[in-house]
């Protein structure tokens, strides 16, 4: 439970100081197209990111288990992948809602863009607490 609790604070807390991927890319003064153009950028370092702490928590996963095949490092390692599939499904959804919370002057594909960022962010900062 502790290990949970940490992981969760951890991502937390990484979300409040980095769930700000538009005000980042909208400083003063800077033009629609070097916002996208910053957001694009964030985007693929945040998959990037993603991608490979997924991949570092798959092989601690099997690291732990050590080879052994046991019935519950296989359901572990199911419901992991589960995991990466909802996530999926939820930041598509969510992040397609999150436009109409911002107000008319933000652009629909920056406010997705920079929700998908915050999101995968988060994401990310959960999995470096889970299961190294």
């Amino acid at each position: 439970m502790k290990h949970v609790f940490s992981a969760f604070l951890a991502g937390f807390l990484t979300v409040a100081a980095h769930a700000a991927a538009l005000p980042e890319c909208n400083k003063p003064h800077r033009s629609h197209g070097a916002v996208d153009a910053c957001l694009a950028k964030a985007l693929g370092y945040a998959k990037i990111a993603r991608a490979r702490e997924e991949a570092n928590t798959l092989a601690s996963m099997r690291d732990a288990a050590g080879g052994s095949g046991k019935i519950i490092d296989q359901q572990l390692i199911r419901s992991y992948g589960a995991s990466k599939l909802a996530f999926d499904k939820y930041l598509k959804s969510y992040c397609a809602w999150v436009p109409n919370t911002y107000t008319p002057k933000i652009e629909a594909p920056q406010a997705m863009t920079a929700c998908e960022v915050d999101l995968l962010r988060m994401r990310t900062a959960q999995l470096k607490g889970s299961y190294h």
